[in-house]
């Protein structure tokens, strides 16, 4: 589950409940990232909306900088480049 709080009254203002248990959440490039045990989601960070998922086994970690989204597998580190 990821929350989206409301910075001027401390409240939950949205919920997204992901398929699996969720993970490490990042933001950039314009979107939320959030993985999973066998997922990458997209979010908007707006509406909240899912706006893409990727399959990836054991995702274990993300990181988003320099127009490039990381994501952790194992003992492999994956770079994905979002479109």
């Amino acid at each position: 589950m990821i929350w989206r709080i409301d910075p001027q009254t401390n409240t939950v203002s949205k919920s997204i409940k992901l398929s699996d248990q969720t993970g490490q959440v990042a933001a950039g490039l314009g979107s939320v990232w959030a993985v999973t045990e066998n997922k990458l989601w997209r979010l908007d960070p707006v509406c909240g909306a899912v706006t893409g998922r990727n399959t990836i086994a054991g995702a274990n970690g993300i990181a988003v900088g320099d127009g490039v989204v990381w994501v952790g597998q194992g003992s492999k580190l994956l770079k994905i480049t979002p479109t």
